[in-house]
């Protein structure tokens, strides 16, 4: 008996000093990964971010890290929680704060935009999002009718915003016209995953569901288990180790098959919107959004520092690949399916001197904005006209070009 509580303290000693050696370990990890980033900081060469010197920036970027925090969506999976603040705020549905001045009284006509975190507005203050500025633009010209709804949210695939339009029509919603900017979301979400149709980092909802699963089972060891591994997943030096055991290139398809997958998931998902708008009468747009990784603006020196970094990621490389291809090939597949109504914007700011893009998932300045809520406003006014001369009958109009807004 005796023999038997020797032998289970010395198990229990021996699981102490290597669960504090591996403490020690991470700890040391980490301060030495921290030091080597400030040192590097410190001798790399830097540029000033372009609001820099905007004193409405530092407030900004806490209210925008603030606004980050999500709940749980069904069938859309996150949107972030309601968010008060002066540059950033989140209305109790989810929906980032459009800047409008709807008219009161009369009939009011409903634009509803979707996409990803360019369209949520991710660098832009509420009166700076693409929605906001296309409400001030359509101010401008008298037009006071419109409500405007910004349904983009960080992260989201185009199928995403489609499960988002169908939860808004099934609550009674009847948008007159929808707007979707779509494209980097997509075809980083296909490099992610290995394959085109899913939303971003799938295999992360797949491991919560397993570790979910087995906290609500009966199996205590089982649960005690998985509470181990998600502990120790979250070891910056055991993922380090396991990066160094994988290899370092991107693997999955070929990017030119890859590409054409996203361009096939995008038109088919397109078909689906398609069907919405015969059957409840609003009329969609499509925008596939410019990128760092593809244009050809002149870079400043600010651009020209983002893709030296992109150029230096195999996985920002392999995205690059892929968004090329399926850019060069979106165009005839969408024209047949809603001619007229899809637009391209990979080279709309190849003639731009000023700085475009902000980081390297080619989130935009707020004057970029400026730029594509214009792009947008030709094609947008088609379909609002069409919607006031009533729907019956009515085909829906293809837009103007927006390559000179």
């Amino acid at each position: 008996m005796a023999r038997g509580w020797l032998g289970l303290r010395t198990a229990w000693a021996v699981c102490g000093v290597t669960l504090a050696l591996l403490v020690a370990l991470e700890a040391a990890y980490r301060i030495q990964s921290g030091v080597r980033k400030g040192v590097a900081s410190a001798t790399r060469p830097t540029v000033p971010h372009p609001y820099a010197s905007q004193p409405w920036w530092p407030a900004y970027q806490a209210e925008l890290q603030a606004s980050f925090a999500t709940q749980w969506e069904p069938y859309v999976y996150w949107r972030r929680q309601p968010h008060v603040g002066r540059y950033v705020n989140v209305d109790s549905a989810g929906h980032r704060r459009t800047a409008q001045g709807v008219a009161r009284g009369g009939t009011v006509r409903r634009v509803f935009f979707f996409g990803g975190s360019t369209m949520w507005g991710t660098g832009a203050r509420d009166e700076m999002t693409i929605p906001s500025q296309v409400a001030a633009r359509l101010a401008e010209r008298g037009v006071r009718d419109v409500a405007i709804t910004n349904l983009g949210e960080t992260g989201y695939v185009f199928t995403q915003s489609l499960l988002e339009l169908a939860l808004e029509l099934r609550r009674g919603s009847r948008p007159d016209v929808v707007v979707f900017l779509d494209g980097l979301d997509d075809v980083a979400s296909a490099v992610l995953d290995g394959g085109a149709g899913l939303p971003q980092n799938e295999a992360n909802r797949v491991d919560e569901y397993r570790l979910g699963r087995v906290l609500v089972s009966d199996n205590d060891l089982r649960a005690l288990g998985m509470l181990g591994l998600a502990t120790a997943a979250r070891s910056h030096l055991l993922r380090r180790l396991a990066a160094l055991a994988s290899s370092a290139a991107v693997s999955g398809p070929p990017a030119d098959t890859l590409g054409r997958d996203v361009v096939d998931t995008y038109a088919s998902t397109a078909d689906l919107v398609e069907a919405l708008a015969r059957r409840y009468g609003f009329c969609a747009f499509y925008f596939w959004q410019p990128a760092l990784h593809t244009s050809l603006k002149p870079l400043t020196p600010y651009e020209q520092a983002l893709r030296a970094g992109i150029a230096a990621d195999p996985f920002q490389q392999r995205l690059r690949a892929v968004y090329l291809a399926a850019a060069s090939a979106i165009d005839s597949r969408m024209a047949a399916v809603a001619p007229g109504r899809f637009f391209n914007l990979t080279r709309v700011f190849d003639d731009d001197t000023a700085t475009v893009f902000l980081d390297d998932i080619s989130h935009t300045t707020e004057q970029a904005n400026g730029k594509l809520a214009a792009t947008t406003l030709g094609p947008l006014l088609d379909g609002l006209l069409d919607a006031r001369r009533g729907r019956s009958g009515q085909r829906c109009p293809p837009g103007q070009s927006p390559r000179t807004p």
